[in-house]
């Protein structure tokens, strides 16, 4: 998870962006509901942030870990939350409103980025490496993100283990469609009968 470090008296005169990669472990325990795994979530969230100033490069340093040029030394998976300012602004009589500049070139195996326009509009994307993934993957990741969501509105309560990932079109393929084994015996001969 990208953070600022805009707090740091000792950049407030340059010019520039500065970010660090929080690393966040999350374990899944099947008995734990919505509501529980955002705690835990918080919990380790906030236990990083009291680490952001720690550079993305020593850790790697002190935990010597190879590096190589085709992939992160400690994760692919990127997950990129963006609140501030993305609604709609007016200037002048001109309205305008934030677009993700999205790239050709993923940087992780998969980023997600969520952006939170305002109160009443959310924004999701996805970033991936067209090596690992093809399209129709990403759009059922999607799909399946956006109902789980959805099911996780509707009663925060149930275990996390218990939302389910699938839409209505996808559960019906999945188990009607591709899980429909029956079919007609030719010769209705029983096997001690050929």
């Amino acid at each position: 998870m990208p953070v600022t470090l805009r707090d740091n008296q000792d950049l407030e005169k340059i010019i520039g962006c500065y970010l660090n990669v929080l690393l966040i472990r999350l374990a899944l325990d099947e008995n734990i509901s919505f509501i529980g795994l955002v705690k835990n979530l918080q919990n380790e969230v906030l236990e990083s942030m009291e680490r952001r100033h720690l550079p993305y490069e020593t850790l790697i340093e002190s935990l010597n870990i190879e590096r190589h040029a085709d992939h992160n030394a400690l994760f692919q998976i990127m997950f990129s939350y963006q609140r501030s300012g993305l609604g709609k602004k007016n200037f002048a009589g001109c309205e305008m409103k934030y677009f993700p500049v999205l790239y050709q070139t993923a940087k992780f195996d998969l980023t997600t980025f969520i952006f939170d326009y305002d109160e009443n509009e959310l924004g999701i994307a996805f970033e991936y490496c067209t090596d690992l993934f093809e399209d129709v993957v990403i759009e059922q990741l999607m799909d399946s993100y956006i109902t789980l969501l959805s099911n996780i509105t509707i009663n925060p309560k149930n275990k996390i283990f218990d939302v389910s990932l699938l839409t209505d079109e996808s559960y019906h393929r999945q188990l009607g469609l591709w899980n429909s084994t029956l079919m007609p015996l030719a010769n209705q001969q029983f096997l001690h009968e050929i």
